[in-house]
């Protein structure tokens, strides 16, 4: 089961509207019927933002991605950088930005020293 449909169906098994879940979880409703519908705006869900609708359910964040059928390091491990970079160390755009272009720097200083 994917992991926007787990958030569905536990939201449906707690008798939660996509409003209560929204409040509880201190996001908008329009993002969690966005997230029900796997239509993010941009790679997934942050784990900070998974977190909160796990409090929101009232259910361990563990337990919501195990349904999914993955770990929360997997989780992380295969997001985006910009993704792995908000989730891992909860970077603001601008941040994040500026560690992309420090890495490309590195990564030129690199490939300049073996040509």
């Amino acid at each position: 089961m994917k992991l926007h449909e787990v958030i569905k169906l536990l939201r449906e098994d707690k008798k939660l509207t996509q409003e209560k879940l929204a409040e509880y979880a201190k996001l908008t409703r329009g993002y969690i019927s966005r997230l029900e519908k796997g239509t993010y705006t941009d790679d997934s869900p942050s784990i900070k933002t998974l977190k909160k609708i796990a409090n929101g359910l009232g259910e361990p964040l563990e337990y919501i991605l195990n349904k999914a059928g993955i770990t929360q390091e997997n989780y992380i491990k295969s997001a985006s950088t910009p993704m792995f970079l908000r989730a891992k160390y909860n970077l603001n755009e601008q941040q994040i930005h500026t560690v992309e272009s420090f890495i490309e720097h590195v990564k030129n200083q690199l490939k300049n020293k073996k040509s």
